[in-house]
């Protein structure tokens, strides 16, 4: 059985980039999962993305990991299933088996 291919990095999608764009426009923050660090990374990834484009999607998965997968979750939670599904693969890994491990692991701790 041969590895799926590894892909290079994708820029965001117009859905995901009309979604951004929607997000800076809600006022009421408290209808967001967003902490407050968050609304404050995505207002730097905002500016960033203004004016460096995509690359300031790559700068802010690099710099914080955690923080991207929260906003981009929080944006557009299809793409990052997809995504997640396409890197588990990347590892050689299905949906099951890594769900399977995480279970595994857990039960080990306790």
């Amino acid at each position: 059985m041969s590895q799926p291919k590894k892909r290079g990095r994708h820029k965001p999608s117009s859905a995901f980039l009309r979604a951004l764009a929607k997000m800076m426009r809600i006022g009421d923050h408290e209808l967001s999962e967003l902490t407050e660090t968050d609304w404050a990374k995505l207002k730097a990834l905002e500016a960033a993305w203004k004016r460096d484009g995509g690359a300031a999607f790559d700068r802010l998965m690099d710099s914080d990991f955690y923080a991207y997968f929260r906003i981009v979750a929080s944006l557009n939670p299809k793409a990052m299933r997809k995504a997640l599904e396409e890197q588990l693969l990347n590892m050689g890994m299905t949906n099951r088996e890594y769900l399977a491990m995480c279970r595994k692991k857990a039960r080990q701790k306790h």
